[in-house]
């Protein structure tokens, strides 16, 4: 029989080896970052009809979740300071939650979302979680001096401001179009 412990252990061997291959960083696609979690997904689906009894039990349940969570992440070239409710949850749970607010902002209806056309990049999912390159989220960890924007010195740089609002990215894009720019239909 196969070993909760013992799949979770090689799958995740398997997501570190490809994150080896494919940084977290803005070359690799989603799809080709999906074509190499499907390995560390084929690792854990491998054992699923023998684990009926296994997964009775919360440890393993929240073991395999915390596995596939880590494909996910990797997929969408996430941090793993993300929350799980921010790529995870359904539409009532994401209405009532209280994290991932920013996004809800963006996307108020996940099924718009979900049956989008086009890649999850590296720069979106930075944009949508305020994990990643913005100052904000740097001086957190002591990786850059101040939290505040270089343009207005009153503004902490996060994902809002550095898309919407800051003179140095200036685009056309609000809270209001902006899920419509990420969610284009498929002849587009």
């Amino acid at each position: 029989m196969i070993d909760v412990d013992h799949a979770c252990e090689k799958a995740a061997k398997a997501i570190n080896t490809s994150a080896r291959i494919m940084p977290n960083n803005a070359v690799p696609c989603s799809s080709k970052r999906h074509l190499l979690a499907t390995v560390s997904s084929s690792i854990l689906k491998y054992g699923d009809p023998v684990w009926v009894a296994a997964l009775e039990t919360q440890r393993n349940r929240v073991k395999l979740t915390s596995t596939f969570r880590l494909i996910a992440m990797q997929v969408a070239s996430a941090c793993r300071t993300i929350s799980s409710e921010e790529m995870a949850n359904w539409q009532h749970d994401w209405d009532s939650s209280e994290k991932g607010r920013w996004i809800h902002r963006l996307i108020l209806v996940l099924s718009t979302w979900v049956n989008r056309h086009g890649e999850v990049t590296f720069y979106l999912t930075q944009f949508l979680s305020g994990h990643g390159c913005f100052k904000q989220y740097l001086h957190q960890f002591g990786h850059a001096v101040s939290p505040f924007c270089s343009e207005r010195i009153d503004v902490e740089e996060r994902p809002e401001h550095a898309v919407l609002a800051c003179p140095r990215f200036y685009a056309a894009l609000n809270v209001e179009n902006i899920a419509a720019e990420m969610c284009p239909d498929e002849g587009t």
